[in-house]
Order: C-alpha cells, then structure tokens, then sequence
C-alpha cells in the first residue's frame, strides 16, 4: 500500500464526518453564503497551515513520505 493510500485509509472516518458537517454540505450544493464561505476557508487556512508544516517536517525525515511530497 502507498503512503498515499495509508494517509486516505487512516483518515477515512474523519474525512466523512467532516462532509456531513452543515458547513460541507452547504458549501457543496453552493448554499453558503460568502461571509460564511470566508470564514470557512480561513478556518481551513489553519488546518492546512499545520498539515504542511508537520508534512514538510516528515519529508526531512522520513525518505517515503519525501517521495510523495513536493
């Protein structure tokens, strides 16, 4: 199994909570307003602010994980 694979597989359940969120629902049926949008997305910022980090760290370190992040 790929890296890539393991990540989806271990964050599987997470990642299907999250789209049943009314925040996700909304924003894909194009119901969220665009106050609410921004503030999603900068709620979203943090998230991926931290993902990259802790990715960048794991490719310093680990020669599997470097493979797969550019």
């Amino acid at each position: 199994m790929t890296l890539p694979d393991k990540i989806r597989q271990a964050i599987a359940a997470s990642h299907t909570a999250v789209e049943a969120t009314p925040f996700a629902r909304a924003m894909v049926s194009g119901r969220i307003g665009r106050d609410a949008y921004a503030a999603g997305l900068g709620e979203l910022h943090h998230l991926h602010a931290a993902l990259e980090a802790a990715l960048a760290e794991a490719a310093r370190r680990c020669p599997e994980v470097a493979a797969v992040y550019d």
